[in-house]
């Protein structure tokens, strides 16, 4: 596995200052989600927690409800690729499917930004304070060791 922090010489502006440093990056790689062989996602991503990531965005998804939907998880460290194999009476995939072979025809993008196009499928009622958001934002990069070094990773 690859390290997930490069270092780079990088010029840093301070105050109308340009200096020359060396600094810590995150190194992202391009990463391939397919369900029963049926590519589902691509994401570009530090490389870190594979398994909760994609388990994550086929529940996000609706395509798995629970963990006993699936079959089996296989990781791929060299062609950077997640293959899972769900039980066939999931009937999310099935509708995942067909939404995705009208869409076909369009040009592939890699979205990078995915992030603003959440939608909360559960809480809708849910009020959260601009102090709470703030709070938990602190936490979440006070517990990321990559984001401790880094200074530039999502997290979530």
């Amino acid at each position: 596995m690859n390290s997930r922090k490069i270092t780079k010489r990088v010029w840093k502006f301070t105050r109308g200052k340009k200096t020359r440093e060396t600094s810590t990056l995150v190194r992202e790689e391009i990463w391939s989600l397919f369900v029963q062989d049926t590519l589902v996602n691509t994401f570009l991503c530090s490389g870190n927690y594979l398994n909760e990531l994609a388990l994550g965005y086929l529940a996000y998804k609706g395509i798995i409800s629970r963990r006993e939907d699936v079959l089996d998880l296989e990781i791929d460290h060299e062609k950077n690729r997640m293959q899972i194999n769900i039980a066939p009476e999931c009937k999310g995939f099935v509708s995942f499917q067909v939404q995705n072979d009208a869409e076909k025809r369009l040009p592939v993008e890699l979205d990078t930004d995915a992030c603003r196009k959440l939608k909360s499928r559960k809480g809708e009622d849910l009020v959260v304070d601009k102090e709470q958001v703030f709070e938990l934002m602190v936490q979440l990069n006070e517990q990321s060791v990559l984001y401790k070094s880094t200074h530039g990773v999502h997290n979530s």
